[in-house]
């Protein structure tokens, strides 16, 4: 491990994961992901994004956990009796807690010492209120465990929601629409799948070539996630060649994307993932042991490659999510179930959404980053 410091145990926990997974061959991105529901907060419903994510399924996969609930330990136990009235939920023995981070802004106030915690995407309109706070405001980050609900006696049991993977005809609408929507042209033929920078083009072989529907469409929406790269979309660096660290980094990040879309979109991991990516294990082995925060910046990167993709396909991720929704409601009138109320985060409103390599931060005018010893419930 570099001499790197990590700035929270979920850093440290994940990067030996993907270390370890490296040298074993295996790509640790595609382990504890679900055809079922993502993983997220059993009280307040909000999914978790980014790293956070990624660390979780890291533990869906060594605990064998199938059940993607999770909450902190002041929801479990609920002494103001406002998260489940009525109900006594208890900690099992030897249960153990996952770090996840927390991110937000913090200003301490030059006269007073009052602090004062924001959202970072209420920065800007507090600077336009506020100018003369441009230099006051620092990036702070916290961690608090969370359980999973497996864990937890007393806690209404998991009702799997098991989803087909979507149809060939909505795959193909996906992809189409979010590649016409980017402006990215697709051609068929040749025996290589790559995304020409010069032309804005993805070429792909003909369908026929692929040995699967799965293969087809994990190559195409890998070669999407190079494409968001240029400078009127996510602006990355796509200048490496093969065999150079930036080529390397690119294909980390457009891997971990292309996996994260797939899980949105319920569909399974292939055996194209890793026959393909072999060839550049070592590449990355060598990129990670040099700096652990280019795993970090990879996983923020991807993360906001995947928003996206999935951003520009709309319609048919919409006509995807009545799908899941339509075979949710048969699965509980198969159970004799009552339709469930399911909750949802709002875009901007879970702070897991902020999970990035703290380099990225420190970029922002006006901000710097501090670590928080902030204690949240």
């Amino acid at each position: 491990m570099p001499e790197n410091k990590f700035s929270s145990k979920t850093r440290e926990d994940l990067y030996k994961f993907y270390m370890d997974s490296l040298k074993e061959e295996q790509l640790p991105w595609t382990k504890g992901w679900s055809d079922e529901e993502p993983n997220h907060n059993q009280i307040s419903g909000a999914e978790y994004h980014g790293l956070n994510a990624l660390r979780l399924c890291m533990e869906n996969y060594f605990k064998e956990y199938k059940d993607p609930r999770w909450a902190t330990f002041n929801q479990i136990s609920d002494r103001d009796g406002k998260y489940h009235k009525g109900d006594k939920w208890h900690l099992k023995a030897g249960s153990k807690g996952v770090p996840i981070e927390h991110w937000n802004l913090r200003r301490t106030d030059p006269k007073t010492g009052h602090r004062t915690y924001i959202n970072i995407w209420e920065l800007k309109d507090r600077l336009l209120q506020h100018p003369e706070e441009e230099n006051q405001w620092y990036l702070t980050v916290s961690v608090s465990s969370v359980f999973n609900l497996s864990c937890v006696e007393g806690a209404p049991a998991y009702e799997p929601i098991k989803y087909e993977k979507p149809s060939n005809e909505l795959l193909q609408d996906f992809c189409d629409e979010a590649n016409e929507t980017m402006g990215v042209k697709v051609v068929y033929g040749g025996d290589q799948a790559f995304y020409s920078q010069t032309y804005d083009e993805i070429h792909l072989p003909e369908y026929d070539n692929f040995k699967s529907t799965d293969d087809f469409y994990a190559t195409r929406l890998h070669e999407t996630a190079h494409s968001t790269g240029t400078k009127d979309r996510l602006n990355r660096d796509l200048s490496g060649s093969f065999g150079t660290e930036e080529y390397a980094k690119e294909e980390l990040r457009a891997e971990i994307a292309s996996s994260m879309v797939y899980a949105d979109l319920h569909m399974p991991e292939t055996e194209r993932t890793l026959d393909n990516n072999k060839a550049y294990i070592q590449d990355w082995i060598k990129v990670l042991q040099n700096d652990s925060g280019a795993l970090f910046q990879a996983i923020h990167d991807a993360d906001a490659i995947s928003d996206y993709v999935l951003e520009h396909a709309p319609k048919a991720l919409e006509k995807i999510r009545e799908t899941e929704k339509e075979q949710s409601m048969q699965t509980d009138k198969d159970l004799g179930m009552a339709e469930p109320v399911i909750a949802a985060a709002m875009p901007g409103q879970s702070l897991e959404d902020l999970c990035s390599d703290l380099n990225t931060y420190q970029c922002l005018p006006g901000i710097e980053f501090q670590k928080d010893n902030h204690k949240t419930k």
